[in-house]
């Protein structure tokens, strides 16, 4: 059977590896870049430093030692092993909150999965396509939670791809994940797709919240506006933004 290598000096990459690896169960080796490579390797992981080291396909290279990066190594090198070279689909499956759930359906089987705050989706989405090639995507997104829904769905249509609306069934209360749960059902749920760009009204828990942040990123020097929160709140301003706003409007009164 055929295994996977870790091949790394980077002590950090190396412990998160072998953590998930040892998690999951799943047969492995430790190298050190300039090993001879045993015949039972089947894909190596290593880092983008120690890549020029080393003459072997298939190989995954992993960013970084965060724990979503070190997922994401692992899924790719399972399917190196099995010979998986593209998906002829990818579904993706939102449960929007505060927490946001993802799943992601690669021809029907749950490939990755993931729970993050919702600013953080694009660029979680961004890295899936990027490692994922498909011929279809699609985005579904649960009803649930209206303004972080709305605000998605608004980021998703960017990508070109289909974004639907589906009803979230209420089975996934009580387990361990159960963002990511609600994520893989909405993901296998067909619903209405968003044609257009949604309305996204803050609401006024949201607006303090943005002021209360801004209170603590600034060292309690400026507290912004509720126009500039409501532009950090719909994503079209980053904090730093708006409080540079701010600390400007103050110099010119």
């Amino acid at each position: 059977m055929k295994v996977i290598a870790v091949m790394t000096e980077d002590f950090a990459v190396y412990y998160e590896l072998v953590k998930l690896l040892r998690t999951a169960k799943r047969p492995f080796l430790t190298l050190t870049p300039g090993d001879p490579i045993p015949s039972n390797v089947g894909v190596v992981i290593t880092t983008a430093d120690e890549e020029a080291r080393l003459d072997f396909r298939p190989r995954v290279v992993i960013p970084g030692p965060d724990e979503d990066s070190v997922k994401m190594s692992i899924t790719l090198a399972e399917e190196a092993l099995s010979g998986k070279g593209g998906y002829c689909s990818l579904t993706f499956g939102i449960d929007p909150g505060k927490m946001t759930g993802l799943a992601v359906l690669g021809d029907g089987s749950v490939i990755h999965t993931a729970e993050m705050p919702p600013e953080k989706l694009v660029d979680e989405v961004r890295r899936v396509l990027k490692t994922h090639p498909a011929h279809d995507v699609r985005f579904r997104v649960g009803h649930g939670d209206p303004p972080n829904r709305n605000r998605i769905v608004n980021a998703l249509l960017e990508f070109g791809c289909p974004v639907q609306i589906t009803n979230e069934r209420a089975t996934s209360h009580g387990l361990d994940r159960p963002h990511t749960q609600a994520a893989i059902e909405i993901a296998r749920s067909p619903g209405l797709r968003v044609r257009r760009k949604l309305e996204t009204v803050p609401t006024r828990g949201e607006l303090m919240e943005a002021k209360r942040l801004s209170r603590l990123a600034s060292d309690g020097a400026v507290t912004i506006s509720n126009d500039l929160a409501e532009g950090v709140v719909r994503g079209e301003l980053s904090m730093d933004e708006a409080i540079g706003r701010q600390k400007r409007r103050g110099k010119r009164k």
